[in-house]
């Protein structure tokens, strides 16, 4: 019988790598890894894994999908293991802003879909503002003229 492998429920790291890992990711990721580790030893911090995952999403340059999930999520809509937001953020990423721009109806559409499947109310105008204001974020990040809001 093969071995199983359980996932750790908890990451280590040393605390001087924290300042240089926040270089890569948006402002509020080194307050946020702080308010969510426990100081081990002089060195050595932990947290439990699904605040890290949650963080280092929440905090990484990505792209328009990535700030719209992040809005998404600030409002209490997280992506689920059925859902394919996690998808279609990825292509929102990849083909960037201006496709993001040019395709707004599709997304809406996407997001209108989600909606539909949760039981949620949609809203299509509030919507497109949020996704207009995801663009803008990705963009700001982009230029690193990023600050929350």
């Amino acid at each position: 019988m093969p071995e199983r492998t359980l996932r750790p429920s908890v990451i280590n790291f040393q605390a001087d790598r924290l300042e240089e890992a926040a270089k890569q990711r948006r402002p509020g990721y080194l307050e946020a890894v702080r308010a969510a580790s426990t100081v081990v030893s002089d060195d050595l911090w932990q947290m439990p894994l699904e605040d890290y995952q949650r963080i280092r999403e929440e905090y990484s340059y990505g792209g328009p999908g990535t700030e719209l999930k992040s809005l998404l999520r600030k409002i209490g809509i997280k992506a689920t293991p059925n859902c394919q937001c996690n998808q279609r953020a990825k292509v929102m990423d990849a083909r960037g802003c201006d496709w993001c721009e040019e395709n707004i109806e599709t997304i809406c559409e996407w997001i209108k879909e989600e909606s539909s499947k949760r039981g949620m109310l949609f809203v299509k105008s509030a919507v497109k503002l949020m996704v207009r204001h995801a663009i803008r974020r990705a963009r700001a990040v982009a230029s690193k003229e990023y600050t929350d809001g």
